[in-house]
């Protein structure tokens, strides 16, 4: 059984893949401190080299901010700006709608008018106040 699981070469593949994980960890840490003595050895912290930290994330925040405020603002325009063509569209349809409506209406009526034979004296006729007496 065990002749078996080691076979020829096996061992040797396994010994080399774990050789090169330990390198490789190796080589990650002593990288991770020499940049960690790097970073500590550039500047200690005095007030100035906070004051201008500060400074600078402040800014950093502020241009941020800025930005953010920019891009809704044009979002916003530009939902006003469909807005306003949608019901200007919305309008103009219904607009266009009622148009042929009462064009038709005033068609049939004028079609209705002559059928019957229906004078323009007639109508101002009708539409004058009478006075009865009773």
């Amino acid at each position: 059984m065990v002749e078996v699981l080691l076979r020829a070469g096996t061992v040797e593949v396994l010994l080399a893949a774990v050789a090169a994980l330990v390198v490789t960890v190796v080589i990650l840490v002593i990288s991770i401190r020499l940049k960690h003595n790097f970073i500590t050895i550039i500047e200690p912290l005095t007030r100035d080299v906070i004051g201008q930290l500060l400074r600078a994330e402040t800014e950093l925040v502020r241009r941020t901010s800025e930005d953010h405020a920019r891009s809704i603002r044009d979002e916003l325009a530009d939902r006003v700006r469909d807005f306003q063509e949608n019901t200007s569209r919305t309008f103009s349809v219904h607009f266009d709608g009622m148009n042929g409506q009462i064009r038709t209406f005033g068609e049939r009526l004028d079609g209705g008018i002559k059928a019957h034979g229906v004078t323009g004296s007639i109508l101002v006729n009708w539409n004058t106040p009478t006075v009865s007496c009773a």
